[in-house]
Formats: structure tokens, sequence, C-alpha cells
């Protein structure tokens, strides 16, 4: 069993504390971390949720690329320069100041 502190990235917050602990690769269990000044230890809905959507059988374990016959999974590197191409499409058509970076 490892424990690790780090903070909740369920939100565009992104400063609540967390104690994660994992055994090898696989996370199991998540609570609020009391030395955190942000949460104080306190966990929101989405941050409790952390466990269950970690193993959920729903959850995606590779990118998507949606085509005529529906949802086909493709590589992360597939996928990187896909994003990379139509990030540079946009700004060639509309300038820099058309993108813009939401992380949360």
């Amino acid at each position: 069993m490892n424990t690790v502190h780090t903070i909740c990235g369920m939100c565009g917050n992104l400063t609540c504390g967390l104690q994660i602990q994992t055994h090898g690769k696989a996370l199991v269990h998540v609570r609020g971390d009391k030395l955190s000044p942000a949460n104080q230890g306190r966990m929101c809905p989405q941050a409790k949720a952390a466990l269950e959507l970690q193993h959920s059988p729903l959850r995606l374990k590779s990118p998507l690329r949606k085509r005529k016959s529906g949802w086909h999974a493709i590589t992360w590197h597939q996928a990187l320069d896909e994003i990379a191409d139509r990030f540079l499409e946009i700004r060639e058509k509309h300038g820099s100041q058309s993108l813009a970076l939401y992380q949360g």
C-alpha cells in the first residue's frame, strides 16, 4: 500500500488536496487531505466519486474517433496528431487568438 498526497483534477479549481492510496497501479482509497488549506480534508461529490469512476467498466481507456459507422478506438499517437493538426488549421484560418485552454 502506498499513500500519495496530490491535488484533485476533477474541476477547474485544481487546489483541493487529496490523499490517495494505491496498491501497485490500482487506486484503492481516496480521502481529503486535512493538511490542505484549500479543502481542509473535505471532499466534493466529484472527488468522492473518483474511486468509482476509476474502476467503472464504462470508463474510456483509449481515444475514440467518430466515423459514419460509429465510434472506433484509435491510438493515442493518432489522436494527438489529429488534435494538433486541427489546432494548426484553426490558428491558420482564424488566428492564434481563436484558441483557448480550459482545464477541469
